[in-house]
């Protein structure tokens, strides 16, 4: 811990010491409780402020002149204060989880000691008042010290109360760069099909989490150790063991954490690494001149688009991520492609891919531990060459040639696909070469067009 506990209220911005304030100077108790707390020990700086109060829900709303009821069956208000939100919580005590998600019924407790045993993890089952006292019950700052996550009382309890706490317990042991205290994880390998049955939604936002942590493919790995990869995508276990060829040292699965924790820590780049050869040991083959993977990035594109979709990830993130995967190996081994055919990449890939494309090449190369550098220089000019169609974007698709369907229907094609045709085979001379698209030049193109299908 690099805070010092008897000034952690200090640090308090001042819409929470006003509700704090507010509550205490009217007889009732209160307390930052949860994850504030714990970032506060750190020497973090909290992104959401939760306050418990012996206060009822209703007396809450009546002092403060800007408070929304939001959680009415679990005693929580929401309070504005100079625009800002305190989510405030009577002292509770859940009755029994039978969604394995929420507790079916609460009542309001007398202490926050109680309030703090039905937390999920000690480091959040903490709370501080307003002169900066701590209240620990169960060891928290010890835990915190010792860099350990570890379950408030029973981890199988805990996790039958609400399964996504073993998924939430490797994604806060990575954000925090903790360690998991054994108890711990053998209750969660102990329960880990319970894991299927948590929505899709909740189980994408853990991830997702996770994934944009440093260095996450350590805790990747944990999730398949764990089995709760095994529920929650289990085609990329398929890749655990699977020897690769000559190009690689690691298997495919190894090659999979290492791209993840090269790339920048960004989600859709994250989200491509971890799945761009997910689809290798599916296309295997073997042959006398080695192992191959024909065309996995197809297939690779296809299971990520099945994967995505079924964790409920936006269509347009789905999207990114899929057409990443599907030209991941566009300029593996191209070191002499033509100018032509990397504006070819452009039309396919997009322009405003290629640059996020070049990133995930370079991940892949640096990760199949082959290379003392990650690139050579062939492959360094190459990549200068994609990413300078970024600065000056070439013409990609019909719509930025210098003549529209109008001028092909004013030369005498018919209404219909023709018109698109013509217009394709015009694309394909500008990709060719970039000059050509002059208005002139196109219009002398689609005259010798329409007289060749004329004779």
């Amino acid at each position: 811990m690099t805070a010092n506990a008897t000034t952690l209220a200090y640090k308090f911005p001042e819409h929470v010491r006003h509700v704090l304030s507010v509550l205490e100077a009217t007889g009732h108790r209160a307390y930052v409780v949860g994850g504030a707390v714990r970032d506060l020990l750190l020497g973090r700086v909290p992104h959401d402020w939760d306050v418990a109060t012996s206060a009822t829900p209703g007396r809450v709303v009546d002092l403060f002149p800007k408070a929304v009821l939001t959680g009415e069956d679990f005693g929580t208000v929401t309070v504005l204060v100079a625009g800002e939100p305190v989510e405030v919580t009577t002292f509770r005590a859940d009755g029994c989880y039978t969604d394995g998600r929420r507790p079916d019924s609460v009542v309001y407790a007398r202490t926050i000691e109680a309030d703090l045993s039905r937390r999920d993890f000690t480091v959040n089952a903490m709370a501080v008042d307003l002169r900066g006292e701590i209240v620990d019950p169960f060891g928290g700052r010890l835990d915190l010290l010792a860099r350990c996550i570890r379950c408030v009382g029973n981890p199988a309890e805990r996790f039958a109360e609400d399964h996504l706490r073993m998924l939430r317990a490797v994604r806060l042991a990575a954000e925090l760069g903790f360690r998991i205290d054994k108890a711990t994880q053998e209750a969660i390998v102990s329960n880990s099909r319970l894991i299927a049955r948590v929505s899709p939604e909740r189980v994408r936002a853990e991830l997702d989490r996770l994934l944009v942590a440093d260095q996450p493919g350590d805790w990747l790995n944990t999730l398949a150790v764990y089995w709760l990869l095994s529920f929650v995508v289990p085609e990329l276990l398929e890749n655990v063991g699977v020897e690769q060829n000559v190009y690689h040292r690691y298997t495919v699965w190894e090659h999979l954490l290492r791209t993840v924790d090269v790339v920048p820590a960004v989600l859709h780049l994250r989200l491509a690494a971890l799945f761009h050869d997910i689809a290798k040991r599916r296309t295997l083959t073997e042959t006398e001149t080695g192992r191959h993977f024909y065309s996995h990035e197809v297939m690779g594109a296809e299971m990520t688009r099945d994967i995505m979709r079924r964790l409920r990830y936006p269509t347009a993130l789905t999207d990114q991520v899929c057409n990443l995967v599907r030209h991941h190996m566009a300029l593996v081994g191209r070191e002499k492609r033509s100018d032509a055919s990397l504006r070819r990449l452009a039309r396919r890939a997009g322009v405003e891919n290629l640059a996020d494309l070049v990133t995930l090449w370079r991940a892949d190369t640096k990760a199949t531990g082959r290379y003392a550098v990650a690139w050579t220089k062939a492959e360094q000019d190459l990549a200068d060459r994609v990413l300078s169609l970024t600065v000056e974007p070439p013409v990609v698709k019909e719509a930025g040639l210098a003549v529209t369907g109008h001028d092909v229907l004013a030369a005498g094609v018919p209404q219909g696909p023709e018109v698109g045709k013509v217009l394709a085979a015009l694309l394909e001379e500008v990709l060719d070469e970039p000059d050509r698209n002059d208005r002139d030049y196109l219009l002398s193109r689609i005259a010798e067009m329409v007289k060749g299908v004329g004779t």
